[in-house]
């Protein structure tokens, strides 16, 4: 009987690890879209930015 906790207990015991291994990697993956998605969108930027200000008292 001993055979038989060890090897039911075994395969319990290591479903639930599997699974939060997993749900892990997909967090991981879609914070990881997320953030790309985040850099590659467009940030509206003020009338006048892409002037140069060098050389002009701040």
């Amino acid at each position: 009987m001993t055979e038989q906790n060890k090897s039911t207990g075994g395969a319990a015991g290591s479903a639930p690890e599997a699974d939060a291994t997993r749900n892990n990697q997909e967090n991981e993956l879609e914070a990881e879209q997320e953030s790309a998605e985040a850099m590659d969108a467009e940030v509206p930027q003020p009338p006048g930015a892409n002037e140069t200000t060098e050389g002009q008292p701040s």
